[in-house]
């Protein structure tokens, strides 16, 4: 912008020292010193005047457009709470993006994903932050009955897609399980799966109310994809065994990893509880066992309660069998492996 203005300053300049010269006032054009006569030279005055309107016009556009791009890089400051009633009619099936800003349209995406879509190739962003259910993780769970809940999602079910929350909150996600499975608001994880940047808050997960054992967390109960990542997201949240007791395999954020999934959890906090009176349970992961996986969670903070009969960890429950794991610069609140034997 600054080498535009100079070249409409030069061509200005030339175009009034030439009308100067015309009229026989060759002193003071294009000077500071007034002419000869006394006379004020208007045209030059109006065209510097001009030029002057015409930079801080410029300069005032630039600096729309620059917090325009500040503008939509900010969460909306709106809410949308639930109806009862699943909205899908925004998804055409033929776009690379789309943008959820009602709760009743992420609703219509859990229904969809129940559906067994996969969501392939597919951005999933929030233009708003969505109320489920309103109340704490505690309420939820003592209205049952009452609350709206999130599908479960089976072990074959996977999410291939990105799910970018753009810095906003989703609250009150209830999911109960009846029977065992692999569980989580997004099921299972496959393939260049993606969440990242947002806040899940008031939300209850409760596992099986029969007495067997199931891969289960918040996010996902099993990651079986390579390249999946998990960024910029905060669980707060109360993850715990169904009336069936003793479920294993139970996180914060993750169930289990297995075969040879390949994930990254980075900057990411848990902040509520994981229960159970069986084993293998983590504020981030529950169990990674029997695979050739490789799991790096880094920049991690578990501000939660994780208890379970055998395995409790802040980040992971039970770790064994894998090809590679790293947990750089996580900090808990006691154990941050339960337990750990590469090759048991």
């Amino acid at each position: 912008m600054k080498k535009q203005f100079r070249n409409k300053i030069n061509r200005m300049g030339a175009v009034t020292v030439a009308l100067c010269m015309a009229m026989g006032m060759t002193v003071g054009c294009g000077t500071e010193n007034a002419p000869s006569s006394g006379k004020t030279n208007i045209s030059a005055i109006t065209s510097e005047t001009q030029l002057s309107e015409t930079a801080a016009s410029e300069a005032q556009t630039s600096e729309t457009v620059v917090a325009s791009e500040t503008q939509a890089a900010v969460p909306s400051d709106e809410v949308s709470v639930y109806s009862g009633t699943p909205d899908t009619s925004w998804y055409t099936g033929s776009e690379n993006e789309y943008v959820l800003t009602t709760a009743d349209q992420l609703m219509g995406f859990q229904q969809l994903r129940a559906e067994d879509n996969t969501f392939e190739g597919i951005t999933i962003k929030l233009g708003a932050s969505m109320t489920i259910n309103e109340g704490t993780a505690d309420e939820l769970k003592a209205k049952a009955a009452e609350n709206y809940a999130w599908a479960g999602l089976n072990s074959e079910n996977e999410f291939k897609g990105t799910f970018d929350g753009q810095g906003n909150t989703i609250s009150g996600v209830y999911m109960q399980l009846a029977s065992a499975a692999k569980k989580g608001m997004f099921g299972t994880l496959g393939e260049n799966a993606t969440i990242k940047n947002f806040t899940l808050d008031n939300s209850y997960f409760g596992g099986p109310t029969a007495a067997e054992k199931s891969n289960f967390g918040a996010i996902a109960g099993l990651v079986t994809g390579k390249n999946v990542l998990i960024s910029n997201v905060n669980v707060k949240a109360i993850v715990e065994e169904g009336s069936g007791e003793k479920l294993a395999n139970v996180g914060g954020f993750i169930g289990a990893i297995i075969a040879e999934a390949s994930i990254i959890i980075e900057n990411c906090t848990f902040d509520g509880s994981v229960t159970t009176t069986g084993e293998c349970a983590g504020g981030f992961l529950g169990y990674l066992s029997f695979s050739k996986a490789e799991v790096i969670i880094k920049n991690c903070t578990c501000n939660g309660v994780v208890t379970a009969a055998n395995g409790a960890g802040d980040i992971i429950g039970w770790a064994k069998k894998y090809a590679a794991l790293t947990t750089d610069g996580c900090i808990g609140q006691g154990t941050l492996i339960g337990k750990e034997g590469k090759d048991e």
